[in-house]
Parts: C-alpha cells; structure tokens; sequence
C-alpha cells in the first residue's frame, strides 16, 4: 500500500506545485488590484444644490477613504507574505524524477542494512575469495 501512496503522490505532485504557483499568482493579481483601488480613492465633492440624505452618504464615503486606504495596504502585506509562502513551499516540492530517486535511495538503504544480505554478501566474497586462491595454485 504504502508503495502505491508513493506512486500516486509522485504523479500529482506537478499538480500541486501547480496549484500553489497559480494561488500565489492569484493573490498577487488581487494585491495589486487593491492597491490601484485604493491609490484612486479621492474624496467626493459634495455639490451645494445635493439633499441631505446625499450630502450625508458622501461625507461618510469621504470621511472613510484613509480606513479603506488602511484596510488595502494590510492586505496586501498579508498578500505578499501568503504569496511568497505559496511560492516558497511550491520550490520545496519534489519533482517526480526526484521522488522516486528518494524511494530508490530509501529501498537501497535498506537492502545494504539488511543482516541476511550482508551475511549473504559476506559468504559471497569468501566463495570468490577461495576461488581466486584455487585458481592461482593451478597457475603455479
């Protein structure tokens, strides 16, 4: 099971590193739409012939435009930072070439710390060894 996680994680990783890539995108797009927003924000002029009820609408809309411009450059700090945390855990990911080169390590790794297979490699070197040593006997 576990080697069958790991083949499905190594195929959609690209995928994910994808989707972080094209969500730190979206945010810096959503950043800079903010800012031009905001940098365009003047107030009102409040004609002399408006009603009240006018007159009163765009004084509250003149008062709150430094809260607006306030509330725009918080997020897009926060946009800046949630983007290059996006972008930065986006590097960090594997490629699948990479992916399966860590399995081979880790199954290699294994195999050479295995007991069996270096006492069978042991025996191995002793059975070449002996032989090697027959053979230049014969030679002499």
């Amino acid at each position: 099971m576990k080697l069958a996680l790991l083949v499905y994680l190594a195929s959609v990783v690209n995928g994910i590193g994808l989707i972080l890539i094209l969500s730190g995108l979206a945010l810096a797009i959503y950043g800079i739409c903010n800012v031009i927003y905001a940098s365009k924000l003047e107030p009102e002029y409040i004609p002399t012939y408006a009603s009240d009820e006018k007159v009163k609408k765009l004084t509250t809309f003149n008062e709150s435009i430094p809260d607006i411009k306030k509330k725009a450059a918080k997020i897009v700090r926060l946009n800046v930072v949630l983007c290059l945390c996006l972008w930065f855990v986006a590097a960090l990911i594997p490629t699948e070439k990479n992916i399966y080169l860590m399995a081979g390590a880790y199954a290699t790794e294994q195999i050479a710390s295995n007991e069996r297979v270096q006492k069978i490699g042991s025996d191995v070197l002793e059975v070449i060894e002996t032989k090697l040593t027959e053979l230049k006997e014969t030679e002499k």
